[in-house]
């Protein structure tokens, strides 16, 4: 298990049936799913992957704030894979308002301003965090609720293996 040395919760607002996990600098989004609506809480776990690489955002993990207990204990057993989100700006994001999204776009410069290890806020609507170390490939895993919409998302991008 990785030691997490530090984490910071953040609340946004799902107001849409859509939530997009994604590069920001995609035009298009990588994941789209049917999410309850409401308000969530965000957050980074983040460790030390030694002296080459530093502190590094491990998870991204985002979660309706309704989830009860029980569902909480089985976030960090997520295994419903979503799909992988591609990554090629350093970063990813949990959101429900997905605007004119791009590299070049108003939107893309603040995603930039307020990603970090430990997770950044944009506009009370989602949640970005940089991607544990760097561009590439993470896996998506999320759980469901009985009318199939999403409650919970988890992005995995440092496993032990990486370490």
């Amino acid at each position: 298990m990785l030691k997490v040395i530090k984490g910071q919760i953040k609340p946004f607002t799902v107001d849409t049936d859509k939530l997009y996990v994604t590069d920001p600098c995609y035009r298009e989004p990588t994941i789209v799913l049917t999410a309850k609506r409401g308000k969530w809480l965000g957050w980074t776990e983040v460790v030390d992957c030694g002296y080459m690489w530093g502190e590094r955002a491990a998870t991204l993990t985002a979660m309706h704030i309704a989830t009860e207990v029980s569902n909480i204990r089985e976030l960090g057993k997520i295994d419903n894979l979503e799909g992988s989100v591609g990554v090629d700006a350093g970063m990813v994001t949990i959101c429900s308002a997905m605007e004119e999204w791009g590299g070049d776009s108003p939107i893309y410069n603040g995603f930039c301003r307020v990603a970090s290890n430990e997770g950044g806020i944009i506009d009370g609507v989602g949640i970005v965090s940089s991607s544990g170390f760097g561009d590439g490939s993470y896996s998506v895993y999320a759980l469901r609720d009985n009318e199939d919409k999403v409650f919970a998302v988890k992005i995995e991008f440092i496993t032990e293996d990486d370490l």
